[in-house]
């Protein structure tokens, strides 16, 4: 597993982050599929879950795996830790990232994206001029093709940011 894991991230070196460059779903996090269809154990599984498994150890029953980075598609074991959902509320409140701070981290401005808007034109351009294919546009931004096809179909990314009309 753990080879497998490593196979699928961008490691940065200012951070230390493993950016998960699989599938991704929710608010970011990385998942993939485990387990065998033989035996019925086939399964959707969150990748900082794997990894805190395959890295360090064991995830007691009912805990959450949290990270220390707040980065949801970091998988790296060194900044992940478990604690239970009160841990996790406490430290999203302790570093001032509840919902009701009014300051929403999106787009470009996220600590973890990897896209700016010139590059959200780009591959509406790409695709639409050049007729390029999703995976094509994954590959040259170096993201995955579920995030490509998420903006394509205007599910991230939007709405777009202003146009600046001064001459």
């Amino acid at each position: 597993m753990k080879d497998r894991l490593l196979s699928r991230v961008r490691k940065q070196q200012d951070s230390g982050c493993w950016i998960w460059q699989g599938a991704t779903k929710g608010m970011g996090y990385g998942y993939l599929t485990v387990g065998s269809r033989v035996d019925n154990s086939r399964r959707t599984a969150l990748a900082h879950r794997e990894s805190y498994a395959a890295f360090v150890g064991e995830i007691p029953k009912g805990m959450y795996v949290c990270h220390h980075c707040d980065i949801p598609a970091c998988i790296n074991p060194d900044h992940l830790f478990i604690g239970t959902n009160q841990d996790n509320v406490d430290d999203r409140e302790m570093k001032g990232r509840n919902d009701t701070s009014g300051i929403k981290l999106r787009h470009e401005s996220h600590p973890a994206a990897k896209l700016k808007w010139i590059d959200i034109r780009r591959i509406r351009t790409d695709v639409e001029v050049k007729g390029w294919t999703q995976q094509k546009i994954a590959d040259e931004m170096g993201v995955s093709r579920s995030t490509i096809k998420d903006i394509l179909h205007m599910r991230t990314w939007i709405p777009e940011p202003p146009t600046d009309t001064r001459g």
